[in-house]
């Protein structure tokens, strides 16, 4: 809620400050309004005109079965994944692993029986900026499951799994930019709609 007023007003005077035709050039922001809070947290990107990254996240509610429904498909960006992150994570953690932000799309879908599964896929700047926020999020799961019996092993060469009793998530990439992120109430619906978004993803590729 204070992200317009804090973040914001700082984005407007950081307009006034790098542009010389002051004012106007904070006006002129009114016909081409910033295209993600990226933009917004770092003013240089919004006047390279560096936009968001098309990042889209496999369909599964058809593929998972009957009963199986997409709640919600959006955005995150760059200012919610670092909210998200500074749960378990210091503010300086959070917005160096969010930094880099691409692009991003999320699927909540929910079953029958109020099952809940979350599709994340994340794109990144670089395989730098992509590997900074898989770290980030390890340590973020680590300390999130702490204590609650949770269980790590890994999948292939970047894959990474938590078991905990009420929930499962799975961290991978996808590509050499991309991060995949999957969270259920169960171990066995992580690894179904894994291997769906897996088999969605080569299908699509060329």
């Amino acid at each position: 809620m204070l992200f317009p007023v804090r973040e914001g007003a700082d984005f407007i005077a950081a307009l006034f400050g790098m542009s010389d035709a002051g004012w106007d050039g904070v006006n002129t922001a009114y016909s081409r309004p910033p295209e993600s809070t990226e933009q917004v947290l770092h003013p240089e990107l919004y006047l390279l005109g560096e936009a968001p990254q098309p990042t889209l996240v496999p369909r599964l509610a058809a593929e998972l079965g009957r009963g199986w429904v997409e709640v919600s498909n959006d955005t995150m960006g760059e200012f919610l994944l670092r909210v998200y992150l500074e749960e378990y994570l210091d503010e300086i953690q959070a917005a160096d692993a969010a930094a880099g932000w691409g692009g991003d799309s999320y699927s909540l879908l929910s079953g029958p029986e109020g099952e809940r599964v979350l599709v994340l896929m994340t794109a990144w700047d670089s395989p730098q900026d992509a590997s900074e926020f898989s770290d980030a999020y390890q340590v973020f799961v680590g300390v999130k499951t702490q204590g609650q019996g949770a269980k790590s092993s890994t999948i292939g060469d970047t894959g990474r799994k938590w078991v905990a009793p009420d929930r499962t998530i799975f961290l991978g990439r996808a590509g050499p930019n991309l991060v995949l992120i999957l969270i259920g109430d169960d171990e066995d619906l992580v690894e179904r709609a894994l291997e769906l978004v897996v088999d969605a993803l080569e299908t699509s590729s060329p």
